[in-house]
């Protein structure tokens, strides 16, 4: 890994990363979302996209996955860990997903789910307020950072949730820096 031998220091990007993706053709080969049987599990044919592969690098951080919707159809964005970059098979795991937009052409969506970090956020006055039995407590101290660490060896994939290829899928941004 790029930090000292102890694990005393923070990890460091050695380069950026931005990949965009247009996932018209990436699905993932589960039914339409709304479907009584729709499922997150990969069920065998599928043409996901690897857009983060970690496989042979010390691994990545993605601190922003974002979407911007081509058509008002709302398309749900799967994302899956797997140790293989060649083809997602039936044992990924599924990490998360984003909805995209329905308002139009250029609507940007942000996954607001990804995990969150160690790292310490921005220092600010919490306040303390009254709670409807009357009780005090601190209010606005929550604030954490989030972004998708991708651990060495391992690929992120995306698809969307779909049984065909579409001709307006989403464009699917990642934001961060391989370690």
């Amino acid at each position: 890994m790029a930090s000292t031998a102890t694990n005393k220091q923070p990890l460091l990007v050695d380069r950026p990363l931005h990949k965009v993706y247009n996932l018209s053709k990436a699905i993932t080969g589960s039914p339409i979302p709304g479907d009584a049987s729709a499922t997150i599990d990969i069920t065998g044919t599928n043409t996901a996209f690897p857009v983060v592969n970690c496989i042979g690098t010390d691994g990545a951080i993605v601190e922003d996955f974002y979407a911007i919707s081509r058509s008002t159809t709302t398309y749900t964005i799967n994302l899956y860990f797997s140790f293989q970059s060649d083809f997602l098979r039936t044992d990924a795991v599924f990490i998360g997903n984003l909805a995209t937009g329905t308002t139009g052409q250029g609507e940007i969506s942000h996954w607001t789910h990804a995990p969150c970090t160690l790292a310490p956020v921005p220092q600010f006055q919490a306040q303390l307020q009254a709670t409807a039995g009357g009780d005090v407590q601190w209010v606005g101290d929550e604030n954490r950072f989030q972004a998708l660490y991708i651990p060495a060896g391992t690929c992120l994939w995306a698809g969307i949730q779909v049984t065909a290829e579409v001709t307006d899928g989403p464009i699917a941004g990642f934001s961060g820096g391989f370690y």
